[in-house]
């Protein structure tokens, strides 16, 4: 035996009086309590109780029916998270860059005062790390490629030698002084101050 589900559109006024118990339903029909007929209710179509219900499943049906819309949306969904990958990239890169500027700021104060800190050294050696570590992204490559870096790597070390002699140290054996790689130069210029700093 099958058994029939229909699907009645009730107007909330209706329903009130259902709930009192002034109203009664009988399939599609409304009855008061003294049995008289008040509504023959309208039946509603399941795939419209669908729609009404889920408006994924009117998405899903607009879609089922139309192809060019499903490759119209796929490009738009493409296209956003294209943008919002970029837009986290740049983000990123900037703030490396902000992050990097700030430091060799510090540090240049920091010399040039006779203040300079284990901290200033650590944080700018720390932010020509991460440069280093994201040097294929062109904007951070054309800076330490840059005359501003050239410039940032001399003085670096101008003044590790100036504190190295200051101290009597020797140039420790990861130092590579020959290299034409001013990020490595300035790194390991950096790690030595640390030393330096760290023993005195």
């Amino acid at each position: 035996m099958a058994v029939v589900q229909e699907v009645f559109e009730i107007p909330d006024d209706i329903i009130d009086k259902i709930e009192t118990g002034e109203y009664k339903r009988y399939g599609g029909i409304i009855r008061d309590s003294s049995g008289k007929i008040v509504k023959h209710l309208k039946r509603v179509e399941l795939e419209k109780v669908k729609e009404k219900l889920n408006p994924v499943y009117k998405v899903a049906l607009i879609l089922k029916n139309n192809p060019v819309v499903i490759v119209a949306v796929i490009g738009v969904l493409i296209l956003a998270v294209i943008g919002i990958v970029c837009s986290v990239i740049h983000h990123r890169r900037d703030k490396l860059i902000k992050t990097y500027h700030s430091s060799v700021i510090k540090y240049f104060i920091g010399v040039k005062n006779g203040t300079l800190s284990l901290e200033d050294i650590e944080n700018l050696r720390s932010a020509i790390i991460k440069l280093e570590n994201n040097k294929n992204d062109k904007v951070i490559n054309e800076l330490v490629t840059s005359e501003e870096f050239e410039t940032v790597t001399s003085i670096v070390k101008d003044y590790t030698e100036k504190v190295r002699k200051a101290n009597s140290y020797d140039y420790p054996d990861f130092i590579d002084l020959t290299t034409d790689d001013n990020i490595i130069v300035t790194s390991d210029c950096l790690r030595f101050q640390e030393y330096m700093f760290k023993v005195a």
